[in-house]
């Protein structure tokens, strides 16, 4: 059995059915796992080229995101809570459908990538009594909002920036480029389709990131609100 599987990876490399020959791929940190069968692929992750690519889910029940993704086809590997805390929802050697029309360094995102989603609103309004709503009409903290390249956003809280960092430091294990790493907004097609993670992320995050930035250094950054 070891010689078949052994001649079918020489033939198939990376493309081998991660479902029928390998257990799923858990990431050591998470919290919690759930793995949502109706979210992944059978289709194996393509490592060649291997990726991260970065969301916000613009929900914060945990529950609805992970029903509205099943029920659209859609799916996330991981997500971020606004604690730091990880949940793991699709196994990293299966696809998810998380990109759309999207490219990034001539590789398809939803082929190569894992998606890791913030739990945050993203852009949020700001309404005539100075107060902050999602767009389902949700209150907003003013100490979570940020303004930035003009508009408002559900800032991405400390503790995500960090885990994401981390998990982006582990995912070398993986044989994962930095420079593979990109934002929704950055990879989708065509440009301008989708906003996130937009302003969640300062914009110096992502770019640190590509670098191979392992940890993540708050004394840079000015404490989460609107300014």
């Amino acid at each position: 059995m070891k010689k078949l599987l052994s001649y079918i990876k020489r033939k198939m490399g990376s493309r081998i059915d991660a479902g029928k020959f390998n257990p799923p791929m858990i990431y050591p940190h998470v919290i919690e796992t759930n793995l949502r069968q109706r979210i992944y692929s059978t289709n194996p992750l393509i490592e060649k080229h291997a990726g991260i690519t970065i969301h916000y889910t613009a929900d914060m029940d945990e529950n609805r995101v992970i029903g509205s993704l099943e029920s659209k086809g859609y799916g996330y590997h991981v997500l971020i809570r606004r604690d730091g805390d990880t949940v793991q929802i699709a196994p990293f050697n299966r696809r998810v459908h998380h990109a759309g029309m999207a490219t990034w360094k001539g590789y398809v995102p939803n082929r190569h990538h894992i998606a890791v989603a913030f739990m945050s609103w993203g852009w949020v309004k700001k309404r005539s009594d100075c107060r902050y709503e999602s767009w389902t009409g949700a209150n907003i903290p003013p100490r979570e909002v940020r303004y930035l390249n003009g508009q408002f956003w559900h800032f991405a809280t400390w503790a995500q920036i960090e885990a994401l960092y981390k998990l982006c430091d582990w995912a070398k294990s993986l044989k994962l480029n930095p420079e593979m790493i990109c934002g929704h907004d950055e990879c989708c097609i065509p440009p301008g389709r989708k906003v996130d993670p937009g302003g969640i992320l300062m914009p110096h995050i992502i770019p640190n990131l590509r670098k191979g930035a392992k940890d993540y250094d708050s004394s840079i950054e000015e404490v989460p609100g609107v300014y």
